[in-house]
């Protein structure tokens, strides 16, 4: 694999996920508009998880490994979670 080619199958893949997240905004729309109400996952207990993993010494780069999230999500979710207590 060259970089050059790595670039081409990156902006290949960004193509295509912002082709998808435009059809779930659809669906969620059409949902909305014709039943009123979207599930919502509940991730309250894995984001405490988050946390209280955090702050007993795994990294940020472990959890995001862990629970297959960026590491910004990971800061974004100890945040949030360190404000609610």
């Amino acid at each position: 694999m060259t970089v050059e080619y790595a670039k081409q199958e990156l902006e290949q893949k960004r193509k295509l996920l912002n082709k998808t997240r435009k059809e779930i905004d659809g669906l969620k729309a059409f949902i909305v508009a014709n039943d009123g109400e979207l599930d919502k996952v509940d991730n309250s207990g894995r984001n405490f998880q988050i946390r209280r993993d955090y702050e007993t010494g795994k990294t940020i780069k472990e959890l995001s490994l862990t629970y297959k999230l960026t590491a910004e999500s990971i800061k974004r979710i100890y945040d949030r979670q360190k404000k609610k207590f």
